[in-house]
C-alpha cells in the first residue's frame, strides 16, 4: 500500500490506568504519568506543524488527542485504529490468562493466524480493519498527520506498508508513547 506525498507519524498512548495486562478495547485511562510520556515525545512539536490528528476513539489516545490539538489543528476520530480485541483475555494479566485458560495464551502466541482468543478479534480481521483506516487516511487527510494509536495498530502498520505477513507484526518493538514515522 502506498500513501502518496504524505507524512503520517504514529504516537502509541502512554502508560494507562490498567496496569500490565492485554489492553484491547478496554477503555481505560492514562495515568498522568501515561500524559507526561506522550507530552515528552512530542516535545519540540506543536498541533500547528499537522494538518491533521487522526486518533483511536479510546480514550486513552483521543482524550489525549483533543487536549494536546486543542483550536490549532482538526481531530478526527477513527474506529479502524483502535486497538485488537482481545475478547474475553482483554483488561486480564498473562497469569490470569494461563490460569483461567490453560494453554491457550501459548497457542495465540505460537500461531496467532490460527489462534483467536476466546470472542476476541481474529488477527486477519485486525489487519482488514487497520487496512481500511490506512486507504481513508489516503482518501481525506493532509500532508502531514499525526496518528495517535495503539501498539498492534502502529505494529500492524509496519507490516501492511513493508509488505510483511502478519505473524512479523511480534517482531516491531513498540513501546508506550513512543513516537514512529510510518511514511514520509
Amino acid at each position: 500500500m502506498s500513501i502518496n506525498s504524505m507524512v503520517v507519524e504514529a504516537l502509541r498512548h502512554g502508560e494507562t490506568t490498567a496496569g500490565h495486562c492485554y489492553l484491547g478495547v478496554t477503555d481505560a485511562l492514562l495515568t498522568p504519568f501515561g500524559v507526561s510520556q506522550m507530552e515528552e515525545a512530542l516535545h519540540g512539536f506543536s498541533a500547528k506543524d499537522y494538518d491533521c490528528v487522526i486518533t483511536s476513539p479510546l480514550r486513552r489516545c483521543a482524550d489525549f488527542a483533543q487536549e494536546w490539538a486543542g483550536l490549532s489543528c482538526p481531530v478526527a476520530i477513527n474506529p479502524n485504529f483502535q486497538e485488537f480485541n482481545f475478547g474475553d483475555w482483554d483488561g486480564l494479566t498473562a497469569k490470569k490468562i494461563m490460569a483461567l485458560w490453560p494453554g491457550q495464551l501459548e497457542q495465540f502466541w505460537q500461531n496467532p493466524l490460527v489462534f483467536t482468543p476466546p470472542n476476541g478479534e481474529t488477527l486477519s480481521h485486525f489487519f482488514e480493519r487497520v487496512g481500511r483506516g490506512l486507504q481513508s487516511m489516503q482518501a481525506t487527510a493532509d500532508r502531514r498527520v499525526l496518528l495517535i494509536t495503539h501498539g498492534g495498530v502502529i505494529k500492524a502498520i509496519h507490516c501492511i506498508l513493508h509488505d510483511k505477513p502478519a505473524s512479523e507484526m511480534f517482531a516491531v518493538e513498540v513501546k508506550h508513547a513512543s513516537l514512529h514515522r510510518l511514511i514520509g
